[in-house]
Parts: structure tokens; C-alpha cells; sequence
């Protein structure tokens, strides 16, 4: 809890999957001034139960979910059970990363960075600098 209250006095906003998946249940009773966003405990809307108590956001991946459809209904379902939301990338294409803006109003991060990782993007290929997507 000290960690979580000096990463909050330093303006962290979040902290994301502090803990490997299948050991959550050490958040149950964990005191933290931060948001925790769970990544890899959330895949698909059957995450949710076994998160809330637990975590306060859930980062959305496509990649995760399966495809804009599931990342969509788990956006609306965390949404409705009090979730904050957070739009993730895996390794990938600018062809991923536009596939995934049409959830980019619904959360409070976006971290689309996926193809600045590439040594060769596709074309067209998203523009990035600075930390900014240039669309």
C-alpha cells in the first residue's frame, strides 16, 4: 500500500496487472489510492465476476477479446458493473490499431502504440510522435 500511495504522490494515474494471473485474489482486501487495471486477468465479458472487488479498469485488447465485436459488448458490460476502461494493443499493424479506434471514446487511456514497435509497418501505416496517434 506504501508503493501504491508514493506511485500516486508521483501522479500515477493507474497501475496496470500488478499481480500474474490466477493470484488476483490477493487485491481482495488491498487498500490502494490508484486505480489497478486489470490486463491479462481480463479477456472477454466472463472476466468481469471474478475482477470486481478486485480491480477498478480493465484494459480492452482486441487481441484478447477476439475480434471488435466482444471488445465492444465487454466495453458496454464493464462499463455498466462501475469498471473504468482502458484500450491496450498487443505487437501490431496499423490495420490493427484502426480496427480498434471505434472504442477509443470509451475509456480513459488509450495505449495504441503497437506498430511503433515494428521494424515495417503496412500501408498505409498510422503516424505517431511524440505519444500522439495522427490520424
Amino acid at each position: 500500500a506504501a508503493r501504491c500511495q508514493l506511485l500516486t504522490d508521483l501522479k500515477v494515474a493507474m497501475l496496470e496487472q500488478p499481480l500474474p494471473v490466477g493470484e488476483d485474489e490477493a487485491l481482495d482486501n488491498f487498500i490502494h489510492p490508484l486505480p489497478i487495471c486489470a490486463d491479462e486477468s481480463c479477456h472477454t465479458r466472463d472476466s468481469l465476476a471474478a475482477l470486481r472487488g478486485r480491480y477498478e479498469m480493465v484494459n480492452i485488447k482486441l487481441d484478447k477479446t477476439g475480434g471488435l465485436t466482444e471488445a465492444l459488448a465487454l466495453a458496454g458490460e464493464a462499463e455498466r458493473q462501475g469498471f473504468e476502461r482502458m484500450l491496450g494493443c498487443m505487437l501490431c499493424t496499423s490495420r490493427a490499431i484502426n480496427a480498434a479506434l471505434p472504442l477509443v471514446n470509451q475509456v480513459r487511456f488509450a495505449d495504441l502504440d503497437g506498430p511503433t514497435w515494428l521494424a515495417v509497418d503496412v500501408e498505409p501505416a498510422l503516424h505517431f510522435s511524440t505519444g500522439v496517434l495522427h490520424l
